[in-house]
């Protein structure tokens, strides 16, 4: 396009006009709305993660890791922590180390604030009490600036030593005469070495529980007991089913304080196998002229119902004191022809008698005994002579 005279050219008010074109103007405002957001997300990603730059120091975290612990003894954990954080926390799990001593449960991450240790520092520190600890631990420090920067530590784990308790035996039974033993197996976790003292939970009265040795070190990552356990006296028997368990301690010092740890072994079944019985009638007579009139035996019956409990399966004899030297011996019949483990047996005692006995009321006592208990019943036998 040509000019051929001075109105052909245009007017600077018309050149300004013509600058900038209204939808290239939109288009420009849209641009630099653009950029703008550009820019503000990048100063936004620059602050979520932490990295400032000029504008605001970075958090950073310093930690020594801690890798052993003993159970039972509480551990304090320390991080330094440059960049003015805002808070910085300490996240932990415990995996018991013994489920006889730790009911289930869900594993579950305990949060806590660490503490700033000294004013104007950047040491922080939390302590996991000593309750806690029964088991591996696992744990990280997190630290978070004030717009959100923050840093996190990678997960770490405690190992913790520790111990638990093996009972191969499932089922103990004891007799007066026949205590029963087991080898009794302590076990390390984690490099555990400390002494063990052993004891039974809820052994009943009249029984005696001993170890040998009774405190053992599981040095090597094993140490065996040998438990032994008997009646104490066959005055009194604790005859029934108990559910016991075998305990280990250990006592130590920590920082100026006595720490003890228990562990306990899985529950076994103590049977203590008895029996009892009962005798009928209490008394009988007989007239000492049945005795003179017949050839054959005269016999005297007294029943005897026998209890075995507990599954008693020991021998049994039955003895009748008190009858006198001449004209008169006993038997035993077994009416059943074997003794029940459940229920009673009937037992037929026989006392026979013939003319030589004199007369008088005697007062038999009869005896129960197998695998060193006695059970005794009083009954009498009266003989009545010519002038009854």
């Amino acid at each position: 396009m040509t000019f051929d005279s001075e109105k052909d050219y245009p007017s600077e008010e018309t050149l300004q006009e013509k600058e900038i074109p209204p939808k290239k103007r939109i288009y420009t405002i849209v641009g630099l709305f653009l950029i703008a957001v550009i820019v503000l997300g990048a100063v936004f990603t620059i602050f979520a993660s932490g990295k400032l730059g000029t504008w605001r120091q970075s958090i950073s975290i310093t930690h020594s890791p801690i890798t052993k612990a003993q159970a039972g003894e509480k551990v304090e954990i320390r991080a330094k922590v440059s960049g003015s954080p805002k808070n910085v926390t300490l996240s932990y799990i415990v995996n018991p180390n013994n489920l006889t001593m730790t009911p289930y449960r869900y594993l579950t991450w305990s949060n806590a604030y660490m503490l700033l240790v000294g004013a104007g520092g950047e040491e922080y520190s939390y302590t996991i009490p000593a309750n806690e600890v029964i088991g591996d631990v696992y744990y990280y420090i997190m630290a978070t600036g004030e717009y959100g920067a923050g840093q996190a530590e990678p997960i770490r784990r405690i190992s913790v030593a520790d111990f638990y308790i093996e009972v191969p035996e499932k089922e103990f039974v004891v007799y007066v005469s026949k205590p029963a033993s087991a080898k009794v197996t302590i076990k390390s976790l984690n490099d555990f070495e400390r002494e063990v003292s052993l004891r039974t939970i809820d052994l009943p009265g009249g029984l005696i529980a001993e170890f040998n040795p009774s405190k053992v070190t599981p040095v090597g990552g094993v140490a065996e007991s040998t438990l032994t356990i008997r009646i104490a006296t066959d005055q009194y028997v604790p005859g029934g089913k108990y559910i016991v368990s075998v305990q280990g301690r250990t006592i130590t010092q920590y920082l100026g304080t006595t720490v003890s740890i228990t562990r306990e072994s899985e529950e076994f079944i103590l049977k203590v196998p008895s029996f009892d019985f009962e005798i009928s009638p209490t008394s009988r007579e007989v007239k000492k002229s049945e005795l003179v009139s017949t050839t054959k035996e005269h016999i005297v019956s007294y029943n005897i119902d026998l209890s075995l409990r507990n599954e008693f399966q020991g021998n049994l004899t039955f003895k009748v004191a008190g009858l006198p030297s001449e004209g008169a011996d006993y038997r035993i019949i077994l009416t059943d022809r074997m003794f029940l483990v459940s229920g009673t047996t009937n037992i037929d005692l026989q006392i026979i008698l013939d003319s030589t006995i004199s007369s008088g009321t005697y007062t038999l006592t009869v005896s129960a005994i197998g695998e060193g208990y006695k059970r005794e019943k009083l009954v009498t036998l009266t003989i009545k002579g010519a002038t009854y």
